[in-house]
């Protein structure tokens, strides 16, 4: 009998500590105008950006947040639909993407002065190489729970 109480007990602890888990990963919702703010004060701590290059980075910042929070409701309603996307829809993405990489990069190499722009592109490089690592830890955690 108390080995029966002792488990519905520990079955009903962990069943607590989930659920907790999953409210805390839930991130807030900002609006664009909020994300592209934040982004942009960063920024000028990171390079030490004039107003004017503040007002030109700002705008740049809202119309990425802007896209990238579109891509993300197309990839929720394609998710949510399990339709997979052909190859060369795939490649049209990818293509795309990196058109808008290049045109994004000489628009801040515009913007910028030699030494900002020098400090930026070594930031991403970090930021890169952070998410790269991440990636890496995730796949290895499915990988573990698959083989459960």
């Amino acid at each position: 009998m108390k080995k029966i109480i002792m488990m519905v007990l520990i079955a009903l602890f962990t069943v607590s500590v989930t659920a907790q888990d999953k409210q805390k990963k839930q991130k807030p919702e900002f609006t664009v105008d909020q994300i592209a703010t934040i982004k942009t004060k960063k920024m000028t701590l990171l390079l030490d950006l004039n107003s004017q290059q503040q007002q030109q980075i700002l705008a740049i910042n809202k119309q990425k947040v802007a896209e990238r929070k579109a891509k993300r409701a197309t990839r929720e309603k394609m998710k949510d639909s399990d339709k997979k996307p052909t190859s060369d829809e795939l490649f049209e993405r990818k293509n795309k993407q990196l058109d808008d990489m290049i045109a994004h990069k000489a628009e801040m190499k515009r913007i910028l002065t030699p030494e900002q722009f020098e400090t930026w592109q070594q930031n991403r490089k970090k930021k890169a190489k952070k998410i790269k690592q991440r990636k890496g830890k995730r796949l290895m955690q499915r990988k573990k729970t698959r083989r459960s």
